[in-house]
């Protein structure tokens, strides 16, 4: 009997001691894990990322989720700028698209240097351990968004008009061919699944007969150099043009009257629908 209680004894203490040593070891653990979050010193990168996440600058204060986070973005950032550094382009951190639980996929929102963060966006996206990007698309994109606003301004003030593609295909474009995107080279291609926006003012189509006929103009001119889409011809305000408070292009957009919108396609003839009313001001 006294064998058995001491047996017990014998393991009672082996077990404190090992339950001690686990707590010595975690506390160490923790410690050495809290010094090193404490030395960890910030990229002005990674100070950007955060500060648009709205989260603490000092790392610590991270949890281990943000801690993730913000390694993704700041890898996906940084490939992406390098890929594109050649050409002159820099991209600004606009937000990090947390993935599901079905979702593997994760992708940060960034903008180039000189355009709008809420209109021009690329995504940089990271699936099976590899970097896409859809800067190639926006850069065509911007490129015929310039070609529009060149065809309006020959014979349209250019403070009575705003354009915006949203979308288009020009099939595949690679990366070194961007030093050869200008007009002659959109010429020579079919652009197809033309989304765009073109806003007008009401001081140059005041009727809905003229809006008619300035969209039918531009669909024409659109099948004749073979763009293909369904881009909207928008009649706004013209206070909203003029207005120095209103120099955003969803601004704008915001005194829209009435809408023509059809969709250009390649031998087929082309239909017009106006919605709402240039004369009764969108009623």
């Amino acid at each position: 009997m006294q064998m058995f209680k001491r047996g017990i004894g014998i393991v009672a203490i082996f077990i404190m001691i090992l339950c001690l040593g686990g707590c010595r070891m975690s506390a160490n653990y923790t410690n050495n894990t809290e010094t090193k979050d404490q030395n960890v010193v910030l990229t002005d990168q990674q100070k950007e990322i955060l500060t648009k996440e709205e989260l603490p600058l000092d790392y610590s204060q991270l949890t281990g989720k943000q801690k993730i986070y913000l390694s993704m973005a700041d890898y996906m950032l940084t490939y992406v700028n390098e890929k594109y550094a050649p050409y002159g382009v820099h991209f600004t951190y606009i937000a990090y698209h947390h993935p599901e639980l079905l979702d593997k996929e994760a992708r940060i929102l960034i903008v180039p240097d000189g355009y709008d963060p809420e209109i021009d966006t690329v995504e940089v996206s990271k699936k099976d351990g590899n970097y896409e990007d859809d800067y190639l698309d926006f850069a065509v994109r911007i490129e015929f968004e310039k070609l529009l606003n060149k065809h309006f301004a020959e014979f349209l003030p250019e403070e009575q008009f705003r354009v915006y593609v949203s979308s288009l295909d020009v099939g595949d474009v690679k990366t070194e061919e961007l030093t050869k995107l200008n007009e002659d080279f959109l010429m020579q291609h079919t652009i197809s699944r033309i989304g765009a926006y073109i806003l007008i003012s009401d001081e140059i189509c005041k009727t809905d007969d003229e809006l008619m006929k300035f969209t039918t103009e531009f669909f024409t001119w659109m099948k004749e150099n073979k763009f293909y889409g369904g881009p909207w011809v928008e009649v706004c305000r013209n206070e909203r043009f003029t207005s120095s408070e209103h120099k955003d292009f969803s601004e704008v957009r915001e005194g829209r009257i009435a809408f023509a919108l059809g969709t250009v396609r390649k031998g087929q003839e082309f239909d017009i629908e106006i919605r709402g009313s240039v004369e009764q001001g969108g009623k």
